[in-house]
C-alpha cells in the first residue's frame, strides 16, 4: 500500500514537473520577442545589427521615444485609437449583453435557431464581408471616417454573445422569479439583478474588446486614408513609411509605446479575465 502511494506521488511529481517545464518554455517563447523589441527601442540604428546581439544596451537611447512622439502626430493617433476603443467597448458590451440576456432568460419560439445562426456567423472570415461593408459605408458616406470602426460594434459580437449567454444560462432562474414577485419588470431585472451579478464576465468581454479595438489593423487600413483620423496601428505603418530606410529602433520604440496599455491591462485585470472565463462555464 505504501509503495502504491509512493508511486502515485512520484507520478504526480513527474507530471507537474513536465507541465511546469512546458509552461516555462512557452512563457520564454512568448516574452523573448517583447524583450527584444524593448532592447531594440533603446539602441541606435547601427547597434541593432550587431552580432552577437546586445540584449542590454550599454548606452540606452531614451531619445528614441521622444523622436517617435515628435516626428509623427503620435498623440493624434492615440486620441483616435482611444475614441474608437472606448466607444467600441461600450457598444459591444451593451449590445452583446442585451442579445445574450434575451436568448438566455426570455423564452420565445426559435430562440435556439437564432442562437445557432449567431454562432454560424463566427465561421465567416471578416475578409469575406469587408467588400460589402465597404460598398455600404461608401453609400452612407462613412468611408474615411471613424464610423465604420465604431457603429457595427453596437449591433453585437457573436463571440461575446456566446460567452455572455453561457453565463446568463448558469444563473438560477429563482432570482428572476423572486424579482418578479417584488414587482420588477424584465428590463429592471436585467439592470438591477442580472448585470450586477455579471461583473466578472462583463469584465472579460471588455478586456477582449479592448484588445481587439486597440490592435485592429485590418479595418482601419480599409476604411481610413486621412492622416488626421488614423489609429495607432496605421500610425506605426505611416511611421515606417516616412523614412527612405526603415529605422528599426524608432519603429520598435513606437511599438513599445503602443504595447504599454495592453501590458498594464493584463497585469491589472488578468484575475478578472480568468474568473470571467471560468464562471461562464467555458473550459
Amino acid at each position: 500500500m505504501a509503495s502504491k502511494t509512493a508511486s502515485i506521488r512520484n507520478q504526480r511529481i513527474i507530471n507537474n514537473t513536465l507541465i511546469y517545464a512546458i509552461l516555462i518554455i512557452a512563457s520564454i517563447v512568448a516574452i523573448v520577442p517583447i524583450l527584444w523589441m524593448l532592447s531594440s527601442s533603446l539602441k541606435t540604428g547601427i547597434d541593432i545589427y550587431m552580432l552577437p546581439p546586445e540584449w542590454i544596451p550599454s548606452k540606452p537611447q531614451w531619445g528614441n521615444f521622444h523622436e517617435v512622439l515628435t516626428r509623427v502626430p503620435f498623440f493624434t493617433y492615440m486620441k483616435n485609437t482611444v475614441l474608437v476603443t472606448g466607444l467600441g467597448i461600450i457598444g459591444t458590451v451593451l449590445s452583446s449583453t442585451l442579445v445574450a440576456y434575451g436568448l438566455a432568460r426570455i423564452n420565445f419560439r426559435g430562440s435556439n435557431i437564432v442562437f445557432m445562426l449567431i454562432l454560424a456567423t463566427m465561421m465567416i472570415p471578416p475578409q469575406v464581408t469587408i467588400v460589402p461593408q465597404f460598398l455600404l459605408f461608401r453609400e452612407l458616406g462613412w468611408n474615411n471616417t471613424l464610423a465604420p470602426l465604431i457603429v457595427p460594434e453596437w449591433f453585437g459580437s457573436p463571440y461575446n454573445i456566446f460567452l455572455l449567454r453561457q453565463f446568463f444560462v448558469a444563473l438560477p432562474r429563482s432570482l428572476d422569479e423572486a424579482a418578479m414577485l417584488d414587482g420588477l419588470s424584465v428590463y429592471k431585472i436585467f439592470w438591477k439583478v442580472t448585470l450586477p451579478l455579471s461583473k466578472p464576465v462583463i469584465t472579460t468581454v471588455s478586456i477582449t474588446a479592448f484588445m481587439f479595438f486597440w490592435n485592429d489593423f485590418f479595418k482601419p487600413l480599409i476604411f481610413i486614408s486621412d492622416d488626421s483620423i488614423k489609429t495607432l496601428t496605421l500610425g506605426i505603418l505611416e511611421f515606417k513609411n516616412s523614412f527612405n530606410v526603415i529605422e528599426w529602433n524608432y519603429l520598435m520604440a513606437a511599438a513599445m509605446l503602443m504595447l504599454i496599455p495592453c501590458v498594464v491591462l493584463f497585469f491589472v485585470a488578468q484575475r478578472y479575465f480568468v474568473e470571467g472565463i471560468s464562471v461562464s462555464g467555458m473550459k
